[in-house]
C-alpha cells in the first residue's frame, strides 16, 4: 500500500458510527478515492469493527483483552480466529486500493509490546503508516464511558476514568512516534461536515464530495432518568456476582429503558468535590502538550431532572421490563427516591410515588 490509516478510537468517539459509515454507506465513496475500508465477515456477518478480528488474527488466546471481544468469535473460536487470519493476511499481501483503513477503538488497549507488534505488521506492507486518534471532552468521555458500563450491567463511577485518555494517548505516542495524528472529537462533530463526513476528509476524500451526505449514527445516549433507575437495578441484581452470571439477567433485559425521554445525562450526577480539578488538569494536559482545547460543561448540581415529558411515559417503558425482579428492583428505587424528593419537589415525589407503588403491585 501506498498508505495504511489505522484509526485507533479511542473509546466513546463515535468510532461505532464511523466504521459502519465505511463499511456499509460510504464503501464505494472511499474506494473512489483510492480508499479500501476492510473487509472482515465471520459467520455470515460482515465486521465492521476491526479490533476483534486483528486481535484474533494476531494471537491465539482468545482472552487476551477480555471475554468481552470473544463474543464476536461465537462457538468456533478456532474457525473464527482461523479465517480472521487468512482474511488478515490477504488484505495485507492483495491490495485492492491505494489506502488500507483500518479502524478499532479496542487496539488502543493493547500493551507496549502488542502494539508494537501491530505497528511493524502494518508497517511491512506500506510506505506510509498513518494512525488516527480522536480524543474528547473528558467531562463528555466519561460521561459516555459511564451510560455504557451502566446498559452493560454495572454501576459505574468517574473516578479514575478522567485520566484513560491521557494515558492511552500516551502510550501509543511511544509506540507510533511522528505516525500518529491527534483529532479533536468535539471540532469534527461540530464542523459542517459532521463526525463521519470530517473522518472521511481526514482520510482523503475531498469536502465536496461529502457536503450534503446523510450517515448512520450508533449508540445514542440514554437520558440521567434512565441511568438512575438502571443503576439501582444493576445494584440489586447485579448481571455477575463472585464470578457467577445471574440467572434474572440477560444482555439487553433494560432495552426498554434506552429511549427514555429525560434530561440529558452528564457528571453532575456526581457530587465529587475532587472531580472537577482533575478534570481541569486533563484539559490543560491536552491544550499544552497537543494544542488541542475543550469547552467544559458546568458541573454544578441540577434539579431539573424527571420533567412531565418523562413522568408522562415512565410507567410504559418500565412496564416493558420483562423480568419481574428487575422491574421490582426499578419500583421501589422510585419509591426510595420520592422520600429524597419530598420536601424540595413535592408533585415530583407524589407522582414518583404513585408510580412505584403500581408497580409494586404488579
Amino acid at each position: 500500500y501506498d498508505k495504511i490509516i489505522l484509526h485507533m478510537g479511542l473509546h466513546k468517539t463515535g468510532s461505532t458510527s464511523i466504521q459502519k459509515n465505511c463499511q456499509f454507506q460510504h464503501r464505494q465513496l472511499l474506494l473512489r478515492h483510492g480508499i479500501h475500508y476492510g473487509n472482515f465477515s465471520w459467520d455470515g456477518l460482515d465486521r465492521p469493527n476491526h479490533g476483534g478480528p486483528i486481535t484474533a488474527a494476531l494471537f491465539d488466546d482468545a482472552d487476551r483483552y477480555g471475554a468481552q471481544w470473544r463474543a464476536i468469535l461465537g462457538p468456533d473460536i478456532e474457525g473464527a480466529q482461523l479465517s480472521f487470519r487468512r482474511q488478515f493476511e490477504q488484505m495485507l499481501a492483495e491490495p485492492q486500493a491505494e489506502t488500507l483503513l483500518l479502524s478499532g477503538e479496542n487496539l488502543s488497549r493493547y500493551s507496549e509490546e502488542d502494539m508494537a507488534l501491530l505497528r511493524d505488521r502494518l508497517a511491512a506492507h506500506t510506505r506510509e503508516l498513518r494512525v488516527l486518534v480522536l480524543l474528547r471532552n473528558p467531562v463528555e468521555f466519561v460521561a459516555s464511558i459511564l451510560q455504557q458500563r451502566v446498559r452493560s450491567g454495572r454501576v459505574g463511577t468517574p473516578g479514575h476514568l478522567v485520566k484513560v485518555q491521557r494515558e492511552r494517548h500516551t502510550r501509543l505516542e511511544q509506540i507510533f512516534g511522528s505516525a500518529l495524528q491527534s483529532l479533536s472529537f468535539d471540532q469534527l462533530a461540530a464542523s459542517e461536515l459532521g463526525l463521519v463526513g470530517s473522518f472521511m476528509q481526514v482520510c482523503g476524500v475531498p469536502a465536496q464530495e461529502l457536503a450534503g451526505l446523510s450517515y448512520a449514527r450508533a449508540n445514542p445516549g440514554i437520558s440521567v432518568e434512565a441511568f438512575r433507575i438502571m443503576r439501582a437495578i444493576n445494584r440489586r441484581h447485579p448481571p455477575v456476582t463472585e464470578g457467577v452470571k445471574s440467572e434474572l439477567r440477560s444482555s439487553r433485559d433494560l432495552q426498554p429503558l434506552y429511549l427514555l425521554p429525560g434530561s440529558r445525562f452528564g457528571l453532575r450526577e456526581f457530587n465529587h468535590p475532587a472531580l472537577l480539578d482533575v478534570i481541569r488538569r486533563e484539559e490543560a494536559w491536552f491544550e499544552g502538550h497537543l494544542g488541542i482545547s475543550f469547552d467544559t460543561p458546568d458541573l454544578a448540581p441540577d434539579d431539573t431532572s424527571w420533567p412531565a415529558s418523562t413522568l408522562a411515559v415512565l410507567e410504559q417503558h418500565l412496564r416493558e421490563v420483562r423480568e419481574p425482579a428487575l422491574l421490582q428492583a426499578a419500583a421501589e428505587f422510585l419509591c426510595e427516591h420520592a422520600v429524597e424528593l419530598r420536601e424540595a419537589r413535592p408533585e415530583t415525589a407524589a407522582t414518583l410515588d404513585e408510580i412505584g407503588r403500581r408497580l409494586l403491585l404488579t
